[in-house]
């Protein structure tokens, strides 16, 4: 604190208060210093957009609706806790203000055991129910098999259905590739610390590459087949695999899904040791009192297409009935932060500026921004200002019920305030938020915010100018806007 307010003392420039973090080395802070005082230069607008209702048609996106690169969202599927099966279920869950977080089951383990840290977490029932049969899976298989790899065919079958499949053997050699994000495999340690037998069912019931050819070879697709482990991006990075594979004509079709499930009361202890677990198990997003991220399971599933193969009629599921369009999407790395595990503003900047130029858009017609929002003192703050810097010149921070015309609100969404942090789904949960918000041209509010964060709002202060955009939290329905997107 007394670094950035002695440099903007001495060169007169206002500093956010993540810049440290942002710039956490002295080349890095003397560019961002220089550049902050250098003659303003004229800068072409960056483009903008991601995702976007069926309905209305944007300036810079073509008149079909399909933009760079554009992918239709043929069909989603997910399961959540408290009986959530449907992205339908999970808006009412989300506009309900649903409680999602239990105490940790004794049928998972015991939170004793959990290293002293939280004993709340979200927790999706009957992980261990399975059809084998539907999947011509022998019992004794579908025993030694991951949960996840049982989810994954279930959530896969259902969006096969859900678009006009009616036997498993309709699809056999459609070029339709797999991309699936995960995080963690408990299920082998599980059975390994239960004494099971091991056998060549463990090994193909619970490996990565086994996990994600299942569905392939399942229902015979013939499509890539692709696992990616990037911690929490994990399923938003195998959804971009997947749209990079139907644009560039290596699928026809897509399924790209993220999965979680939490077996193991070891990780909690890890995760507590990490210190990035907060002590009541719930994520504060943007909250003044965030103090770490709580715990939860999902899984869900994009069933993807061209839009040239797709239905152009409104009957794609995403929401109300609305279909959906993946216009643009992007991926990095944070590159050297201030610490291994903490994020970077400046990457996550140039992340979105260039999500946003794939899908030839204006920011300022982004209209919902579904955050990671962990609910972390130092990663909201950056994520924010990160964001406001990508979607225009000036942005400030308020109660979606102050004011303002919601036509030119982008207003601030997180799925983990509800559902905790999905980890390996973690992705795919806020893009089916983002989603049904594009479709519904409405937002829930942040749940657990009840005092905004300061250095959120200071980080944003320093970028207001005169006409700049305006990001909202809180319940939000907008007013009539011509566009629906986003990111």
């Amino acid at each position: 604190m007394e670094l950035r307010q002695s440099l903007a003392a001495r060169f007169g420039v206002s500093l956010p208060p993540t810049a440290i973090f942002d710039y956490p080395t002295v080349g890095a802070l003397s560019r961002f210093i220089a550049e902050a005082t250098a003659p303003a230069m004229s800068r072409s607008p960056a483009s903008s957009g991601v995702i976007k209702s069926g309905r209305g048609t944007a300036s810079g996106a073509s008149s079909d609706g399909a933009g760079v690169g554009a992918i239709e969202v043929a069909s989603s599927a997910c399961d959540y806790p408290r009986g959530v099966s449907s992205p339908g279920q999970l808006w009412s869950g989300f506009t309900a203000g649903t409680e999602f977080q239990e105490i940790i089951p004794l049928e998972r383990f015991d939170p004793e055991l959990c290293g002293g840290g939280a004993r709340t977490a979200t927790f999706v029932a009957d992980v261990d129910g399975f059809d084998a049969g539907v999947f011509r899976v022998s019992d004794a298989e579908a025993l030694a098999m991951d949960p996840q790899q049982r989810k994954l065919l279930e959530l896969c079958l259902r969006n096969y259905v859900a678009t006009g499949g009616d036997t498993l053997a309709d699809a056999v050699s459609s070029k339709t590739g797999v991309y699936l994000g995960v995080m963690w495999t408990e299920f082998q340690h599980l059975l390994v610390a239960l004494g099971a037998t091991q056998n060549g069912y463990t090994a193909t019931g619970n490996g990565l590459s086994f996990l994600v050819g299942r569905p392939s070879f399942v229902f015979g697709l013939v499509g890539p087949s692709a696992v990616v482990d990037t911690a929490c991006s994990s399923s938003l990075v195998a959804t971009h695999l997947a749209c990079t594979a139907l644009s560039r004509g290596e699928a026809t079709s897509a399924h790209a899904a993220g999965v979680q499930c939490m077996l193991l009361s070891e990780t909690f202890g890890i995760l507590t040791n990490l210190n990035s677990l907060s002590p009541d198990g719930r994520c504060k997003t943007l909250d003044a009192s965030a103090d770490g991220y709580g715990r939860g399971e999902g899984f869900a599933a994009l069933y993807l297409r061209p839009p040239s193969a797709a239905s152009t009629d409104g009957s794609s599921n995403g929401g109300g009935g609305v279909a959906l369009r993946i216009l643009g999407a992007a991926v990095n790395q944070d590159g050297r932060s201030s610490t291994f595990t903490a994020p970077y503003g400046p990457s996550q900047q140039a992340l979105m500026v260039q999500a946003l130029g794939e899908a030839s858009t204006s920011p300022s017609e982004v209209r919902f921004l579904s955050t990671h929002g962990t609910g972390t003192s130092l990663g909201d703050p950056i994520e924010l200002a990160a964001a406001g810097r990508a979607l225009s010149s000036g942005a400030k921070v308020l109660n979606a019920t102050d004011g303002g015309d919601g036509a030119s609100l982008t207003v601030i969404g997180a799925s983990k305030s509800f559902l905790g942090h999905t980890e390996g789904t973690a992705g795919m949960s806020g893009l089916l938020m983002a989603a049904a918000a594009a479709g519904q041209l409405a937002a829930p509010a942040l749940r657990h915010c009840r005092n905004l964060n300061p250095h959120v709002a200071a980080g944003l202060a320093g970028l207001v100018t005169n006409g700049g955009a305006v990001f909202a939290v809180g319940p939000h329905r907008h007013c009539s806007p011509p566009h629906r997107y986003a990111l």
